[in-house]
C-alpha cells in the first residue's frame, strides 16, 4: 500500500499517512483526504489517480505547483522513494506493508498538517532582542562604488572567549561536512572541530548534493555535534549528481542569495515556488543588465553557477576590488549597504573574525544586486548616499516590534521583526553567555 512520509514539528522520525483511497486529494479545504495549512496550498491542490495498476500524481490547476523531485509537473506516474511538494510542504513515497500503523492520521481518515508554528506575538506585544547599544560603535563615512554605498561598522568584540568558524572556511579545510538528506526542506552539517562553533548565516548556499540549497535559519553547531538545518532549493529539476561532484554531500558555500527580495523571501518561510521565482527574476534582470543570458547550460536553473559565471565576475569585479577593504578595516564588526541611494541592508556580528571572514561573500551578494540595478547614467544623476545619521535611525528601527520567535536548535534562538519593508532577524547562543550573534536587516524595494 502507497504512503506519503513527511516530519512534523520536532520529529526525528517521519510520520506515515496512507494513500488507500483513491482518488486521493491534497489541497487547504476541509474534507479532503490531505488538507495542509497553509495559504501557499490551493484549496484543491491536487490528487493521486490509479490507472492500470500505477499510482498517478495530477496537478489541479494549483497556484504554487505541484512538484516532483524538484520539478514542476501536471500529470506524471509515481515511483517509491519519489520526492514530492505541494507548494512548499514536502512528502516522499513510498509503500507500507500491510497491517503497519499509520500513526499521522487521525480518527477520521484525514490528515491535517499545520506549518511549522514557532512563536508569534500577540496584538499589541513587542519582542525585544539583546540589540547592542549602538553607542558604543561608530558608523564610519561610506565606501562607494558607482551605485553602492558600504558604510562600516567598528567596535570591537561583543563577547570573549568564543570562536566561531564560518560555513564557507569550514568546508575549503575540511573542518565541516554538509550532508544531502534525500528531503530537498533540510541538510544535515556536521562540525568536525573540538574548539570552534560553526556559523552558518541564513541564505548561505550550499553547492553540490542532488540540487543546490540555501538555509533558511542562521544556525550554530557547537563543535563535534551534527545539526538538522531547514533549507530551501536554489535549483531545479535536477535530482541527481552534476559533473563530478558527490551527490551525497556538498563541496562549498562561497556564496549568499543577493537580493533583498530572495533574503527576505528566505527569512520570512515563504513558498519554495517564491525562491525559485525570485533566482527566475534575478537572472532575467542580469540578463537584461549585462546584455546576455547569465544562465549555465549545465544546469540552468542553478543560482550557484550564475554567480560562477565568467560574465558575472567580470561585472561586478569593480564593486569587489573598490570594497573589498573594508574588511581589513580595524575592529570592523559589521556594515550597512545602500543601493541606488536607498538603505537595502546591513549585518552586524558579534565578533570581528566572523565580518571578516563573510564580507567577501556578503559584498559579492550585494554586488551582483547592484549591477542587476544599475541605472543608466546619461538618463539620471546618481542617487545621493544616505547620510550617517540616516543610517544610524536604519539600525535603531529594530530594537522591539512585531513578529515571531523559533527555537531552531537547543541552544540558539531566533527572532524575526518585521516593520514596514524592512526584516529584521536577531540569532541568539542560548546559555551560560546568552549572546546575540548576528543580526541582520533586509529592506526590500519599495
Amino acid at each position: 500500500m502507497w504512503h506519503l512520509e513527511y516530519f512534523g514539528e520536532g520529529d526525528r522520525r517521519p510520520r506515515r499517512v496512507a494513500v488507500d483511497s483513491l482518488p486521493f486529494r491534497v489541497g487547504r479545504c476541509p474534507g479532503l483526504h490531505l488538507v495542509l495549512g497553509l495559504n501557499s496550498v490551493s484549496r484543491t491542490h491536487a490528487e493521486f489517480l490509479d490507472r492500470d495498476g500505477t499510482l498517478w500524481l495530477r496537478d489541479l490547476r494549483s497556484k504554487n505547483g505541484t512538484f516532483v523531485n524538484g520539478r514542476r509537473v501536471q500529470e506524471v506516474p509515481l515511483n517509491d522513494g519519489d520526492i514530492i511538494h505541494f507548494a512548499d510542504f514536502e512528502f516522499r513515497l513510498g509503500r507500507r506493508d500491510a497491517g503497519d500503523a499509520d500513526p499521522a492520521s487521525g480518527a477520521d481518515g484525514t490528515l491535517f498538517v499545520h506549518p511549522e508554528p514557532g512563536y508569534r506575538s500577540k496584538p499589541g506585544e513587542k519582542l525585544r532582542v539583546l540589540t547592542p547599544d549602538l553607542e558604543g560603535y561608530v558608523i564610519r563615512e561610506p565606501w562607494s562604488y558607482e551605485n553602492l554605498s558600504a558604510y562600516v561598522l567598528t567596535g570591537g568584540d561583543a563577547v570573549a572567549g568564543v570562536t566561531f568558524c564560518t560555513l564557507q572556511n569550514a568546508l575549503r579545510l575540511r573542518r565541516a561536512i554538509v550532508h544531502e538528506t534525500g528531503h530537498v526542506d533540510r541538510i544535515v552539517t556536521e562540525n568536525l572541530v573540538p574548539d570552534e562553533i560553526l556559523f552558518i548565516q541564513s541564505g548561505d548556499i550550499v553547492k553540490g548534493g542532488r540540487q543546490d540549497r540555501t538555509v533558511r535559519f542562521d544556525t550554530l553547531v557547537q563543535p563535534r555535534t551534527r545539526v538538522e538545518t531547514r533549507a530551501y532549493c536554489v535549483e531545479r529539476r535536477r535530482w541527481h549528481r552534476r559533473g563530478g561532484e558527490d551527490d551525497r554531500t556538498f563541496s562549498g558555500s562561497d556564496t549568499i542569495v543577493p537580493t533583498a527580495a530572495m533574503r527576505t523571501t528566505i527569512i520570512r518561510g515563504l513558498a519554495q515556488a517564491d525562491v525559485w521565482s525570485r533566482i527566475e527574476e534575478e537572472q532575467d534582470r542580469l540578463a537584461e543588465t549585462i546584455g546576455s543570458s547569465v544562465r549555465s547550460s549545465q544546469s540552468p536553473s542553478s543560482y550557484q553557477l550564475t554567480a560562477e559565471s565568467q560574465k558575472i565576475r567580470d561585472a561586478i569585479g569593480g564593486y569587489l576590488l573598490a570594497l573589498g577593504g573594508i574588511a581589513q578595516v580595524e575592529c570592523a564588526v559589521g556594515a550597512v549597504l545602500a543601493i541606488n541611494g536607498a538603505l537595502n541592508r546591513a549585518d552586524l556580528y558579534v565578533t570581528a573574525g566572523l565580518f571578516r571572514d563573510l564580507w567577501p561573500k556578503l559584498l559579492e551578494a550585494a554586488a551582483i544586486e547592484a549591477c542587476a540595478r544599475r541605472p543608466s547614467w546619461e538618463a539620471a544623476a546618481p542617487a545621493q548616499a544616505p547620510t550617517v545619521d540616516a543610517v544610524r535611525s536604519y539600525l535603531e528601527l529594530s530594537r522591539e516590534g512585531d513578529g515571531w520567535q523559533r527555537q531552531v536548535a537547543s541552544d540558539v534562538l531566533s527572532t524575526t521583526i518585521v516593520r514596514g519593508g524592512t526584516t529584521f532577524c536577531e540569532t541568539r547562543l542560548l546559555g551560560p553567555r546568552d549572546t546575540w550573534v548576528h543580526h541582520g536587516y533586509v529592506t526590500e524595494w519599495a
